[in-house]
């Protein structure tokens, strides 16, 4: 049955370069997870013309998270997300955001 999963974890690292910074998602975007993410992708706005933002060792994506990226999307005005793959490239193909941020 479905319900919280106490042990679920999310992984950001930042790479800072020039005009852009790369960060680095792992683990479960979701509800619990999305706010922590949508924090260390405005933190980087500032800063930056650009945003990458690699997805391939993200297991799960909702609409909190795609509302994460979104966020930072309209804060840096460029976000580039790569590595998506399986259910979280599907997420983001369904909803349409695969080919509004790039």
């Amino acid at each position: 049955m479905g319900g919280p999963h106490p042990n679920r974890d999310l992984t950001i690292g930042v790479v800072r370069g020039g005009r852009a910074a790369v960060v680095t998602v792992a683990g479960e975007i979701d509800i619990a997870t999305a706010p922590r993410l949508r924090t260390a992708l405005l933190a980087e706005c500032g800063d930056h013309d650009e945003l990458v933002v690699d997805l391939a060792g993200v297991s799960h994506l909702d609409c909190a998270g795609v509302g994460a990226l979104l966020a930072a999307r309209a804060a840096v005005g460029r976000l580039r997300l790569v590595g998506a793959h399986g259910i979280v490239l599907r997420v983001l193909e369904i909803l349409g955001v695969d080919k509004g941020l790039g």
